[in-house]
């Protein structure tokens, strides 16, 4: 193309100009339905990703109860082999008992323990210092 072809508008479309300006109309008329469809898409990704989180926690939680009840069983058989164990050392079944339920008092209060050591650790610098403030402020 010389310079001279470009610069001349094109004989064999007389409404360019209009269909442009059509065009562009158009194009500028149907923003608010892209936007419309764009957000239509992200809402519904959102939601589907919403929901595939949701069954994912789900499945977690369920996972954690089914792991702590194996757990509590598995606990429950090794302490009834120690009280069984007890008993055929020639103890009676309530010193068994006993020893078991102090051996159980006692690992409770050592997780309790443990809870309370690692709860102190939880909070910010300045929300430990303003909680002790007022008990320092009552003593």
């Amino acid at each position: 193309m010389t310079a001279a072809t470009w610069n001349e508008p094109d004989a064999a479309a007389p409404g360019h100009t209009e269909a442009s300006a059509e065009t562009v109309g158009h194009t500028l008329a149907s923003i608010p339905e892209m936007i419309a469809e764009l957000a239509d898409d992200a809402l519904e990704l959102l939601a589907l990703e919403g929901r595939a989180a949701a069954l994912t926690m789900a499945m977690l939680v369920f996972t954690c109860v089914a792991g702590a009840c194996f757990a509590l069983f598995a606990w429950l058989g090794l302490s009834g082999i120690g009280v069984v164990l007890l008993v055929e050392q020639g103890y009676s079944w309530a010193f068994s008992l006993a020893v078991l339920a102090a051996m159980n008092a006692a690992l409770a209060a050592g997780a309790g323990l443990m809870v309370r050591r690692l709860t102190r650790s939880i909070l910010f610098r300045g929300t430990r210092e303003s909680r002790d403030e007022p008990a320092t402020a009552r003593s």
